[in-house]
């Protein structure tokens, strides 16, 4: 009689020991779960480094706003979309020697945002009709209302 309870005692303490088991292997799924959908997912852009970041962005869309300006009284027209940026730095085929006085804008000339997204130039623009768009499509680069854009007013 004894013998056979310590046989069940025995029993019962292997089979926690599985039941544990499994516990262990179904918590470690679940965490390896969770690392790939953080990695795929990416990180959420919230808090301080995004403030930073999209002010950033305005920044250099304000040196972009000042150089397009400069282009612009110098050679009479804005660079087209086709020329792009690039015109602020070097001087475009169809702009006359004597007018270009470029460059535009300071070295480093970095044309992505802060989220390594190409900033985007247009002429005209779709908002400003009669002049030109340059904007950032935002932290996811979706663009829509977390476009950053010369027409955009800071939130």
């Amino acid at each position: 009689m004894e013998e056979l309870a310590t046989t069940s005692i025995f029993a019962m303490y292997l089979a926690g020991r599985r039941n544990m088991k499994t516990t262990y292997q179904v918590l470690l799924v679940a965490f390896i779960l969770v690392l790939c959908l953080g990695i795929f997912m990416g990180k959420p852009d919230f808090g301080p480094k995004s403030a930073t970041r999209k002010s950033d962005a305005r920044g250099k869309i304000e040196d972009f706003t000042n150089g397009l300006r400069d282009f612009q009284r110098d050679c009479g027209r804005y660079p087209t979309t086709e020329e792009g940026l690039v015109a602020l730095l070097r001087r475009p085929s169809a702009i006359p020697e004597t007018a270009w006085r470029g460059p535009y804008v300071t070295m480093p000339f970095i044309v992505a945002d802060p989220w390594r997204h190409a900033f985007i130039y247009e002429c005209p623009g779709l908002h400003n009709t009669n002049e030109y768009d340059v904007y950032s499509l935002g932290p996811h680069g979706n663009g829509g209302d977390e476009s950053i854009g010369n027409w955009t007013t800071p939130k």
